[in-house]
């Protein structure tokens, strides 16, 4: 799964706009973050979402991302951070995805997709 990175311009309509042009062409938005001019978005068609804000004006950037499943529970996303610290992994960002059922699903957006996959491993 990838995630689309958008700079947004000192705009107040700039958010409705992006939101909008994904709307148009059938994008689901699965996850999101937003920043004062950045938002981040997780969707399931990041080609169509990528074209449809081009199509726009904006200049969405394409990064890897990894999914990460844990229990739902205090100290369990520290142990992951520990282990992500050990392997020398930076954490650029993170949000949740789902909590269900007692797990919780969260998209890093790590510099090495492959260290970081070896030390969750462990």
């Amino acid at each position: 799964m990838k995630e689309l990175i958008v700079n947004l311009p000192n705009d107040p309509s700039a958010l409705a706009r992006a939101c909008d042009s994904l709307g148009r062409v059938g994008v689901n938005i699965k996850s999101l973050s937003a920043e004062s001019d950045k938002i981040r978005i997780i969707t399931e068609d990041e080609t169509t979402a990528q074209k449809a804000l081009s199509q726009e004006g904006f200049k969405p950037t394409i990064s890897d991302i990894y999914l990460l499943k844990l229990d739902d529970r205090p100290g369990e996303l520290a142990k992951v951070a520990y282990k992500l610290a050990h392997a020398k992994v930076n954490v650029e960002s993170m949000y949740l995805i789902t909590r269900d059922k007692g797990v919780a699903e969260i998209a890093l957006i790590v510099d090495s997709v492959e260290k970081t996959e070896q030390a969750l491993k462990r």
